[in-house]
């Protein structure tokens, strides 16, 4: 009896002790999602549906605008010049992002929502 008492007590123990370790590391990693969230812009490309054929599109498509933003954008600019720099450059991106559907398989230019946002637009 003493030993099944001593089991559970070493088992509870070991749980305790993992889930507070599990407490610790999910705190540093919300500190640090705190800290470096002023600095990130985060760009979404939708897909149409969950199809393998329009995940590929998807990616493709955000492939495509991150190395062009990549290839014209200084490294030093901050997040502000960078959001001034898409909203300026968006028929660009928007109609190079056309293109490279249209040339892909992509759907027809009618439904294609290249630019659908919610407020704000960039964040």
């Amino acid at each position: 009896m003493k030993y099944k008492i001593s089991l559970c007590i070493s088992a509870l123990c070991f749980f305790t002790a993992l889930l507070i370790l599990m407490a610790s590391r999910t705190t540093g990693e919300e500190a640090l999602a705190s800290r470096i969230a002023p600095e990130i812009l985060r760009f979404h490309v939708l897909a149409e549906s969950d199809s393998t054929r329009d995940q590929n599109l998807k990616l493709g498509v955000k492939g495509l605008v991150l190395d062009y933003i990549h290839g014209q954008v200084p490294e030093d600019t901050d997040k502000e010049q960078l959001k001034q720099w898409i909203e300026s450059n968006k028929t660009s991106i928007e109609t190079m992002a056309q293109d490279w559907l249209g040339g892909h398989g992509g759907p027809p230019p009618g439904k294609r929502g290249i630019w659908r946002t919610r407020e704000p637009p960039i964040q």
